[in-house]
Parts: C-alpha cells; sequence; structure tokens
C-alpha cells in the first residue's frame, strides 16, 4: 500500500517531474493503486508527495560527495534505483531477509533495467547488522550518505 500511495502522489503532484513512477506503479500493481486513488485523503498524498520531494532534494545534494549510499529499512522504496545519482556511487539497502526477496523477486520481472543497488538481507534489531554490511562490500573509509527514512519517520 506504501508504494501504491507513493505511486499516486507521485502521478498527482509531479514529483520529479515523473508521471505515476514506475518503480512504485510495478511494485504496487494497477490494482492497489486503484485502491489508493480511492481511499486515501489529497492531505496524506500530498504529505507523501511532499516528503518524497525533501528526501529525494537532500540525498541527490548529499551524493555529490557521497561514495557509498545506505538505506536503513529500504523495504519497497525504489529511489535509488531511479533518482540520478552518481554512477560511482555504491548503495547498500537494508532490511528483512523476507522483504529483500520480495523486492528482488518483483523486481527481477522488470523489463527495464535499473541502477546497480546492493540489497543486504538483515535484522536491524539485532547487533549483527553493521557486519552483515561490511560483508556486502561497505567501506568505513568512505564518506556515505545514510538514509533512514524507513526506520525515522
Amino acid at each position: 500500500m506504501a508504494s501504491a500511495t507513493r505511486a499516486v502522489a507521485i502521478e498527482k503532484f509531479g514529483i520529479n517531474g515523473q508521471g505515476r513512477g514506475m518503480i512504485d506503479t510495478m511494485i504496487a500493481g494497477d490494482d492497489a493503486i486503484a485502491i489508493a486513488s480511492a481511499s486515501v485523503s489529497a492531505a496524506r498524498l500530498a504529505r507523501m508527495a511532499l516528503r518524497t520531494w525533501i528526501v529525494d532534494r537532500w540525498l541527490m545534494g548529499i551524493c555529490s560527495s557521497c561514495t557509498q549510499i545506505v538505506v536503513i529499512g529500504a523495504g519497497l522504496d525504489a529511489r535509488c534505483m531511479c533518482l540520478p545519482l552518481p554512477h560511482t556511487a555504491r548503495i547498500f539497502e537494508l532490511d528483512l531477509p523476507i522483504i529483500i526477496s520480495m523486492k528482488s523477486h518483483l523486481l527481477s520481472s522488470a523489463s527495464c533495467r535499473f541502477r546497480s543497488v546492493l540489497r543486504v538481507p538483515c535484522d536491524l534489531s539485532l547487533t549483527s547488522w553493521p557486519q552483515q554490511l561490511l560483508h556486502a562490500g561497505f567501506q568505513n573509509d568512505q564518506r556515505t550518505a545514510w538514509l533512514c527514512e524507513g526506520t525515522a519517520m
């Protein structure tokens, strides 16, 4: 439902010059988007659109000086695959194994190519997630942008 609401908000408010938001539309599906269009209040759509715009602008601005981006609690958010971020940036998405598996499956059927994102299945409530991030290729000595929108709205 979050992806469906985001897709409707992107379409309604023209976030980042996009129409509906291709990736969110693909993840949510037409039925969920129809439900979101009919049931989500205009105020909620406006808040989501504004939050999306603010976070996207922050991420694009900070990433010009970062070599890594870490998205904590990435969920089904796919902004890092479609924003015009530096192609040299390494992107890590962290979330529960079931979420990472579902997201990978949903995006595997995409007919278009997205930028490369390293998905790290981990439980953020456990102390082992930093080691899992390091094992995935994260480098402590690199300037990094940390996006925690999914865990600290």
